[in-house]
């Protein structure tokens, strides 16, 4: 009715020290300007009467409604995610009122400077949906401040993009609910009839009803979720509202969405569109609440139906009494009810809250190149997670391995860590945990998934599409490459993470090669200690003639020794070569971290031209110049894009950087084996010497028995099956590796020097040629007597 309305007067520039810088946008009957304190930089959204109307009956229902408004904001709504008014001079609001010839009041509001939702939905980095963190914020907002509204008993009417704007609070954005010309009051005495609103966004009971109740607001936040995550509205927006009413109305409770395709023939779903950006957790919940925000019937619109508990407790949904459709107060005694039946119950808003509230674990799975998610609570363990993912992807669990990336606090992870430890808050973007097959990185022939929308048009390219197919094709094609790059970049980022871990874990393996070879070290000082003792002994017999008396037992004592100290040698050597091996596998692991790969693979899918060929098909939609070669380019980018991806996943330098860093962790297990085995002989060495020692003792205390000394036990394992095993394999890894990665090998084993052998006047030898001492010193006195009662029981003492 644009006829009946006149133009008001512009605004004046500027009023005292306040500056009008923009008109910021307008509505049915009301247009926003930017006001700027030119002194304190404050700026305010000022909202006045758009037109006058020349019929007195149409004016004063426009004078009412806008009057309203005022008094809701002004006086009644305290709610952050409702836009607030702003108090200013006294000065600066008479002039807003001189300056409008309505006499209506005037609103000067808070300014969200960032925009509404219309203007983040229309970036092409949005085209099938929001992020999932900007989806959480948006369902927040809107469900405190519709649920607000209601308990307020005023029902808004008029819930649409373009009545959400942004605002800027630190580093977080915050959408706020704005437009309340069409909120109206709403009780059993007053459920209205009249049309109002945007019609895209109307509860289909406004258009074929003559009574509605606050479930309109419902739809209209059913409506705004679907868009915000699929990128569209769900009900075939192309169509008329003639067409739209009939196809809409034999939906079923479980469709939430419907689609046509380029022959006509029509879809009704019940799931949301795969080519989103939300975990497939928080994805199948929003599909369950959507059924109830898009039901047809809005007697049921939001609710569900529960029998309650035999003790009568009652469901923490809540029930609405402004609705003659919706159930009484549960705490009305029914003194006919013997057995309470099922009740419908409003979930809406408190299903929206469970979902909001869910915890999403998010994982990147290397070997089968997806994103998987889980819900988790404070009980789950790594445990569960493994079973989880074995589950999705048909990996064995013990053939699992976890990788924490960088953003990930926790430094280690176990299998009884809590899964709580591992989540990371508002990060819905960047995987929380990398899991990897064992032995494996990527599965090169990972199939990719092609979006729905592409098969006809891969059928027949040449073919003009609809404008619905094509603006789906557009979406869909722009999702799919944008999802193919951040598939790569993040399975490019978990092989980064697992050569860092690894190398860490190379590095803090590092003490107990040391101590290996510090015990083996030790092991030869022990038999040091126990030679020296034995010379001394034999040294005090030659002196008093007696050698003959212990003659095998020293030839006992003497051949173990010799076999002991061989093995002992063998050890050292052992120890030396391990050494070699690992710095030598340290070096590559640094080098891994470092390798080329990394470099380059932000945009390796021409993300350039995939911009360009969008905004020339969504500039075609608008102006209307439909052609068969509307999609061309758009088609060339997808199949660039399968073929590229194709030959990246199959690279030859690819591959070959996943056997490298898989050869490195392979090399350092053998290695973490050898040192297990090797500290377990030296143990057992060290035992065995202890032992010596112990029965050596015995034999010189019982020198006035029996001269048959006892043979300590001479079964003392061999190293040399294990040396010659660990000198193959290392030579033969040596050559096999360093002939595939080009590394630099040691060719000569060479002499080790003392820092890395720990070789030397360490603590634990220094005390142990201390204890020599003393015991040479015993040994002393006790072959003096001895050998003294030896003397004096010979006959020729006698």
């Amino acid at each position: 009715m644009p006829q009946n309305f006149l133009p008001l007067e512009e605004n004046p520039p500027f009023i005292g020290d306040w500056v009008c810088e923009s008109k910021l946008g307008s509505g049915g009957f009301g247009y926003v300007t930017l006001w700027r304190n030119k002194k304190t930089k404050e700026a305010v959204a000022v909202k006045k009467c758009n037109l006058l109307s020349i019929d007195d009956s149409i004016s004063e229902r426009q004078k009412d409604r806008w009057e309203y408004e005022v008094k809701l904001m002004t006086t009644s709504i305290k709610c952050d995610n409702i836009v607030k008014t702003v108090a200013v001079s006294t000065d600066f609001h008479a002039g807003l009122l001189r300056n409008n010839p309505s006499k209506l009041p005037v609103l000067v509001m808070e300014f969200c400077e960032e925009g509404d939702l219309r203007r983040v939905l229309s970036r092409k980095i949005n085209c099938s949906g929001m992020p999932e963190g900007e989806i959480r914020a948006v369902l927040t907002a809107l469900r405190k401040a519709i649920s607000y509204l209601h308990e307020q008993k005023i029902t808004h009417r008029d819930i649409k993009p373009e009545n959400i704007v942004l605002k800027r609070e630190g580093d977080k954005i915050i959408y706020k609910l704005t437009d309340l010309g069409y909120a109206k009051m709403l009780d059993r005495q007053s459920l209205q009839a009249s049309l109002v609103g945007t019609m895209e966004y109307l509860a289909p009971e406004l258009l074929h009803s003559d009574k509605y109740s606050c479930t309109v607001d419902y739809w209209s936040l059913g409506l705004i979720a679907f868009e915000i995550i699929c990128g569209c509205r769900p009900f075939l927006p192309h169509s008329s509202m003639a067409q739209w009413m009939v196809r809409v109305k034999q939906k079923r409770s479980e469709h939430i969405c419907i689609v046509e395709d380029q022959e006509g023939k029509v879809t009704y779903r019940s799931e949301l569109f795969s080519e989103a950006q939300v975990s497939p957790c928080f994805k199948r919940r929003l599909e369950q609440w959507l059924r109830l925000a898009l039901e047809w019937n809005p007697k049921q619109r939001g609710f569900v139906f529960e029998t309650p508990s035999a003790d009568g407790e009652k469901s923490r949904g809540k029930s609405v009494k402004f609705a003659d459709n919706l159930q009484e107060d549960e705490d009305e005694p029914k003194a006919d009810a013997v057995k309470p039946g099922p009740v419908q119950v409003l979930k809406i808003f408190t299903m929206l809250d469970e979902i909001l509230e869910k915890k999403i674990l998010t994982v990147f799975s290397l070997f089968t190149y997806e994103f998987l998610s889980y819900e988790i609570n404070q009980q789950n363990t790594v445990a569960d997670l493994r079973l989880w993912i074995a589950e999705s992807t048909q990996i064995l669990p013990e053939s699992l391995d976890f990788i924490l990336p960088i953003i990930q606090s926790l430094q280690m992870i176990e299998e009884d860590t809590k899964l709580t430890e591992l989540f990371i808050e508002d990060n819905f973007k960047d995987p929380m945990l990398f899991v990897m097959k064992k032995g494996s990185v990527l599965d090169s022939d990972v199939k990719p998934k092609i979006p729905d929308s592409f098969i006809g048009v891969f059928e027949m390219p040449k073919t003009k599409l609809k404008i619905q197919v094509l603006r789906r094709f557009a979406s869909n094609s722009y999702y799919f490459v944008r999802n193919e790059q951040r598939l790569y970049s993040t399975a490019i980022s978990g092989i980064y993470n697992f050569a860092l871990w690894l190398n860490d874990q190379i590095q803090k393996f590092k003490p107990s090669l040391s101590q290996m070879i510090e015990a083996a070290f030790e092991l030869k000082g022990q038999l040091k200690i126990y030679e020296n003792a034995l010379s001394h002994t034999k040294e005090k017999l030659l002196e008093r003639e007696m050698i003959s008396v212990l003659s095998a037992s020293f030839i006992a004592w003497q051949e173990t020794y010799d076999k002991m100290l061989a093995n002992a040698n063998k050890l050292i050597e052992a120890a030396r070569k391990i050494w070699i091996r690992y710095d030598s596998v340290l070096k590559r692991s640094r080098e891994a971290v470092k390798n080329k790969i990394f470099e380059g693979t932000e945009d390796i899918f021409s993300g350039s031209m995939l911009d360009k060929y969008y905004d020339k098909i969504r500039h075609d939609i608008i102006e209307k110049r439909i052609s068969e070669e509307s999609h061309k380019d758009m088609l060339r980018i997808v199949y660039k894009c399968l073929k590229d991806r194709d030959n990246i996943l199959r690279n030859r330098d690819f591959t070959k950087y996943q056997e490298f860093i898989l050869g490195i962790q392979l090399e350092m297990e053998e290695i973490q084996k050898a040192v297990e085995k090797a500290s377990a002989q030296t143990a057992l060495y060290q035992r065995d010497v202890a032992k010596m020692s112990f029965e050596h003792q015995e034999n010189i205390w019982s020198l006035s028995g029996s001269c048959e000394a006892r043979r300590v036990s001479n079964s003392i394992p061999d190293l040399e099956g294990m040396l010659e095993s660990l000198k193959v394999e290392s030579e033969g890894k040596a050559e096999s590796t360093d002939a595939k990665m080009g590394d630099s090998i040691v060719d000569s084993l060479g002499s080790i020097s003392s820092s890395h052998l720990c070789f030397g006047e360490n603590p634990d030898t220094k005390t142990l040629l201390e204890d020599n001492q003393s015991l040479i010193s015993a040994l002393d006195h006790l072959l003096k007597d001895g050998l003294g009662e030896l003397l004096s029981d010979a006959p020729d003492a006698k």
